[in-house]
């Protein structure tokens, strides 16, 4: 089976956004007929996050952030890097981001038109835990993030409101490796 670019998208059927050189994607969403894109930028000198917003026709959106783009220096620590990005209900964008180390995170807040809110840390330093998913509920705007440890064999789940806060304490699950 062949299959062939959709050539109303950005003329070509693809987008090539050099724009941000040295960077890389790790998320990708869809929201009121846009596209949103989020990772790690690097200049040479610092590591940025990123969020990039595109019309559904590949064009970037020059209306959101400065001229389509969003660039906020990490707050926490350095090396951090975005894992993936939900848009909640009223547009807010959140970032989950880890440092290279992959021990802490940290929640990035940004409004709708790309104004950082606030990053709040989420305090969580395990040794190897590694972020394994981050899901919007249905019902509202609330989330639970999900950590992996790979030494340890657990799960860690905790659940946000969605202004951050948590709901509740740390949930922790044991698995047995083995067979």
């Amino acid at each position: 089976m062949s299959y062939i670019l959709d050539q109303t998208f950005n003329g070509t059927g693809e987008v090539l956004d050099n724009t941000l050189q040295n960077s890389q994607i790790n998320s990708i969403q869809i929201y009121g007929n846009k596209i949103y894109t989020a990772g790690t930028y690097y200049n040479s000198i610092d590591y940025y996050y990123y969020i990039a917003r595109y019309n559904l026709d590949g064009t970037v959106d020059t209306n959101f952030g400065v001229n389509g783009y969003v660039l906020t220096e990490n707050t926490i620590s350095y090396n951090q890097f975005i894992d993936v990005m939900i848009i909640q209900s009223d547009g807010t964008i959140v970032l989950l981001c880890e440092t290279l180390t992959g021990n802490n995170f940290a929640l990035n807040f940004y409004s709708s038109d790309g104004t950082f809110i606030k990053t709040i840390d989420t305090s969580y330093a395990f040794y190897n835990e590694y972020y394994s998913s981050i899901k919007k509920q249905l019902n509202n705007d609330n989330f639970v993030i999900t950590f992996l440890n790979l030494n340890n064999n657990f799960h860690s789940f905790q659940q946000y409101n969605s202004d951050g806060t948590k709901i509740g304490d740390l949930v922790q699950t044991i698995f047995n490796t083995a067979a």
